[in-house]
């Protein structure tokens, strides 16, 4: 295996594990794609259930339809982490 097919390995095997993992500990979504955590929802449901106490806001745009709506709940979830 070459260094560039290990490593597309290496990236997919982490994909595939973050989405197992999420899908554990959410209840509500369940997420078949990395590109369902793009607007930042999910991540933000699974860190309410982690750490309630932290993450105690709302996310600014809950249907997030647009690339400007999406990087802003993304914004603000690497603010509160």
């Amino acid at each position: 295996m070459s260094p560039r097919e290990a490593s597309t390995f290496k990236a997919t095997s982490l994909g595939e594990a973050l989405l197992r993992w999420i899908n554990t500990v959410s209840s509500t979504t369940t997420i078949t794609s990395l590109v369902d955590l793009n607007d930042g929802i999910v991540l933000w449901q699974v860190l309410q259930t982690i750490a309630p106490n932290h993450f105690t806001t709302c996310l600014p745009h809950i249907d997030a339809v647009d690339v400007e709506m999406r990087w802003q709940n993304c914004k603000l979830l690497l603010i509160f982490l």
